[in-house]
């Protein structure tokens, strides 16, 4: 089974019941203090997108370490290339009912700026649905320009997802 990265793919009422059982897993092996939330387009009633569930995850910043060898024991690979300073980056393929169903994790520590950024922006979208079809529209625009081209298609999204963010910021951070 192959897993399209770059489709449009509409929202189902499912992405939270798949988030929900991930979260449970991970809770089971994480610290007691991680925060796990649901972020991304999936996180986002009627967004639409990828379809790639994305899990937020936070803890103090010593247990940084810990956390990943645990995200790792859990079937998380960890893709050096695609994380910054403040956010080490996961994914996991599975097969739920007969599909292949995507995971990222996004590891970060407690009040870093990514990890306000991310929970902000996904508030913002969930409250706004004017943005939330704005948004909806120019990922499918990023979808077709990219061609499976990942870093074309951050960068079709990549202003007015920074201008989105910091408005949820001023508002919701």
């Amino acid at each position: 089974m192959v897993f399209r990265k770059y489709a449009f793919r509409p929202y189902s009422k499912d992405f939270p019941n798949w988030f929900r059982r991930e979260k449970a897993g991970l809770k089971k092996v994480l610290p007691s203090d991680a925060i796990i939330a649901h972020v991304g387009s999936t996180a986002v009633p009627g967004l639409g997108g990828k379809g790639i569930i994305d899990i937020l995850v936070s803890v103090k910043k010593p247990r940084l370490k810990e956390a990943r060898r645990l995200l790792e024991s859990q079937g998380f690979v960890f893709k050096r290339k695609a994380g910054s300073t403040q956010r080490l980056f996961f994914q996991k393929d599975q097969v739920l009912f007969g599909k292949l169903q995507r995971f990222h994790v996004h590891l970060t520590f407690h009040d870093s700026l990514t990890f306000r950024r991310t929970l902000a922006l996904a508030e913002f979208l969930k409250a706004r649905p004017k943005f939330r079809i704005e948004y909806a529209a120019l990922k499918k625009k990023a979808v077709k320009l990219a061609k499976e081209d990942g870093k074309k298609y951050r960068a079709v999204k990549k202003e007015f997802l920074e201008n989105l963010t910091n408005e949820a910021l001023t508002g919701f951070g």
